[in-house]
């Protein structure tokens, strides 16, 4: 009513069901749209997050640890934090990779890496990276037509979740991180999956986003 230049939204959405909550994220863009009026949204959703916003800022022990737009903040984050915080990350750690062309690579044994495309200069020691679940390849056989390029890791299943269209699969690799997995639950390789069976995990190096490298304030988990 009084067109304010600027609209504080303190988790305006918060007590709502899940539906309503949807209807009313696609109401408040309309009138964000409508309006021009610039809108400041706090809420602790990610995924509202995501789909309310511009330009998201993540905040950590009082400060900000990345701001950017959505997609750059889910496919680029800068801070294990924040590719921790927003959405599902899987972190993994390539302990002194040795470049190969625009690639870093781990070598596992028996034909098996961890690769991840790296445009700066090459590091000296062991290096992060974060790899989304829908970027990761669940194979239930030998997958012997993985390109070389590719990360390609043997594991065995620790939990399986159905959630509806998707479902999630932890895997542990020999290496004891564990990754998680978004497959359709169509995929005709997951009816007989069972927890302990043997996989084959494979992804694009483009897949996987170096964050930095490895430091003492350095966490790696899933």
């Amino acid at each position: 009513m009084n067109r304010p230049l600027a609209l504080l939204l303190d988790e305006p959405l918060g007590a709502l069901d899940l539906k309503l909550r949807k209807e009313m994220q696609a109401e408040l863009k309309d009138v964000h749209r409508s309006t021009g009026t610039t809108f400041l949204y706090v809420t602790h959703d990610q995924e509202e997050a995501l789909t309310m916003s511009d330009r998201i800022a993540v905040m950590h022990d009082g400060r900000v640890e990345q701001l950017a737009d959505p997609r750059s903040l889910y496919e680029r984050p800068t801070t294990a934090f924040v590719a921790g915080f927003i959405g599902t990350s899987n972190l993994l750690v390539l302990d002194r990779p040795h470049r190969s062309d625009d690639l870093l690579v781990m070598a596992l044994g028996e034909g098996e890496r961890l690769t991840a495309v790296m445009n700066g200069p090459t590091p000296t020691g062991p290096v992060q990276i974060t790899v989304r679940p829908e970027r990761i390849s669940l194979h239930t056989v030998a997958a012997d037509a993985v390109p070389e390029s590719h990360s390609r890791v043997s594991g065995h299943t620790v939990d399986i979740v159905y959630c509806g269209s998707i479902t999630h699969v932890t895997v542990e690799i020999p290496t004891g991180e564990r990754l998680v997995v978004h497959e359709l639950s169509d995929n005709s390789n997951l009816r007989a999956l069972e927890r302990g069976a043997p996989v084959v995990l494979s992804w694009a190096p483009g897949g996987a986003h170096v964050i930095g490298s490895v430091t003492t304030n350095t966490t790696a988990h899933t």
